[in-house]
């Protein structure tokens, strides 16, 4: 299980310019990971992570997070997807 920790529950706006000349907004919030390496240690200290959030979804409260199973898919090309939906860890 990889563990996430939101510990500040402000979510934060950032607008890119593409070279076409069109505007994105994202909402991100900053949150921290617990990870492991290539052979499968966990990191000794929390990794820094930017979560992107949905349009309209509210941040996450301050609390110990896991990635939902729906986080993780096949898409059409047969390529392994990954789009972070937090669930709150009991």
């Amino acid at each position: 299980m990889i563990k996430i920790e939101v510990r500040d529950p402000i979510a934060k706006s950032r607008t890119v310019t593409s070279k076409a000349g069109k505007q994105f907004t994202f909402v991100e919030q900053e949150a921290y990971a617990f990870t492991f390496d290539r052979e499968g240690k966990p990191h000794p200290y929390p990794q820094s992570v930017t979560l992107s959030l949905r349009e309209g979804q509210e941040p996450y409260a301050v609390g110990v997070y896991s990635l939902a199973p729906t986080s993780v898919w096949v898409d059409g090309y047969r390529h392994l997807a990954l789009a972070p939906k937090l669930v709150p860890v009991k």
